[in-house]
């Protein structure tokens, strides 16, 4: 009885800790100082498409390719290549420069080789140091690391980290963290709309 309990509880660990499959289907649309850079298209157990940066420079993934992994989200970042299993608050912090960072390659005006290429090696630079600086990733790098991090949500971002660590395929993130408005933007739109109700509720007291 004892033994079968046992397999049952094995089996069931086995299923809730079972790996992903990440597909690689898409280059990324730039390249610089000879990389690629920028977002890449894949997807997640052949489900929906999506934008996936890669955060690791010192490994190679081939696309198309598709390969296992544990999926890890922030803060907690329990499977992260760059993070031990109790991540340290720096481990937490170069994720989530990188998840900022992220957001600027969405941004308009930073659509061009040099302004992505810039963003992906100050990525590449937050765990790795010794990524080169083709002109502008230092200055994106001290951006990142000057940024009141408590002040954006990162609900949206995903670590995807290879199970086998021998295989030398890299990690990869997607979404990016998201401005959180401030207080007083709150405020104003409250005050707004409460000053929009009150002359409403006036306005049909007189009629």
């Amino acid at each position: 009885m004892k033994k079968v309990l046992f397999v049952s509880i094995f089996l069931l660990t086995a299923m809730f800790a079972a790996a992903d499959t990440l597909f690689l289907t898409g280059l990324p649309g730039f390249t610089y100082n000879g990389y690629y850079v920028g977002p890449a298209t894949g997807n997640l157990n052949d489900g929906t498409s999506f934008a996936l940066v890669c955060n690791d420079f010192t490994d190679t993934s081939y696309i198309p390719s598709s390969f296992t992994v544990n999926v890890s989200t922030i803060p907690e970042l329990q499977y992260a290549l760059f993070a031990g299993t109790l991540p340290t608050a720096a481990e937490i912090g170069a994720y989530e420069q990188a998840a900022i960072l992220m957001w600027q390659m969405g941004q308009p005006g930073n659509q061009t080789a040099a302004g992505i290429g810039g963003i992906q090696f100050a990525i590449w630079n937050l765990f790795y140091p010794a990524a080169p600086d083709p002109g502008t990733s230092a200055s994106w790098v001290s951006w990142a690391q000057s940024q009141d991090l408590s002040a954006w949500d990162y609900g949206g971002v995903s670590v995807y980290t290879p199970t086998d660590t021998d295989s030398h395929n890299q990690e990869f993130m997607s979404g990016a963290a998201s401005p959180v408005p401030e207080p007083t933007t709150f405020g104003l739109v409250g005050s707004a709309l409460l000053g929009a109700g009150l002359l409403i509720r006036r306005w049909r007291m007189r009629v």
